[in-house]
């Protein structure tokens, strides 16, 4: 999922929007609560572009990785091969040992 397509940028739009709301009350506290909504608008529209440059930068990596089998039934040209090519399952429990006394 990139972050640009979904709800962090929608998130922050809608604080804006709300920010907008609450200036407009007319309360003396208001401006105050609307400043610090857009505070909170302005930290995750930076997350935002933080996480969008890790997933540029490690999108389309093709590392081999010890937890991922080779991937089979798809071209080594597709852009993002671990779409379709998930990692393992994680190996089940080891059986619970009981000791008697």
């Amino acid at each position: 999922m990139a972050p640009g397509d979904g709800v962090l940028p929608a998130t922050v739009e809608v604080l804006e929007a709300t920010a907008e709301f609450v200036a407009g009350l007319g309360e003396d506290a208001d401006p105050h609560h609307a400043a610090r909504i857009r505070g909170l608008a302005e930290k995750i529209a930076a997350v935002t572009i933080e996480i969008s440059a890790y997933r540029n930068a490690l999108a389309d990596r093709h590392t081999a990785h010890h937890l991922r089998p080779a991937c089979t039934g798809v071209e080594s040209t597709e852009r993002e091969a671990s779409v379709v090519c998930s990692c393992p399952p994680p190996p089940p429990p080891a059986p619970a040992v009981h000791r008697g006394r």
